[in-house]
């Protein structure tokens, strides 16, 4: 088997990409209702139950600084306002999903977080 390295990505048309500053570091897909569990993820160890729609990631690899963009998005049946964000801290391991509906945490049926940046 071969290895491809390569910094950039260029198309035939327009402007090239950095592969490794435009990739997502971390993602998480999961089912954040009775027990909580994860259905897909990328560079995560571990997820952790906070309180009702309040949901801990935690990274298998560090993020140089807590300076890095994060994204966040829920689905929970019936609600017609459903919000995902972050509300605490970030940590270079550790970035909190928060579900909320028209304000009240509400544990989402499927929330999905990412995490962009530089690694350590």
């Amino acid at each position: 088997m071969s290895t491809l390295k390569v910094t950039n990505i260029a198309g035939l048309s327009g402007s090239s990409t950095n592969v490794i500053e435009g990739l997502a570091k971390a993602w998480v897909n999961l089912t954040g209702t009775g027990t909580i569990s994860t259905n897909d993820s990328f560079n995560v160890s571990s997820i952790s139950d906070q309180a009702t729609g309040k949901y801990r990631i935690t990274q298998s690899n560090a993020m140089s600084s807590a300076s890095y963009a994060y994204g966040a998005g829920h689905v929970k049946s019936g609600d017609n306002s459903p919000h995902a964000g972050y509300n605490g801290s970030l940590t270079t391991t550790q970035w909190q999903l928060e579900s909320t509906n028209f304000g009240s945490y509400i544990d989402a049926d499927r929330a999905t977080g990412q995490s962009f940046g530089d690694l350590a």
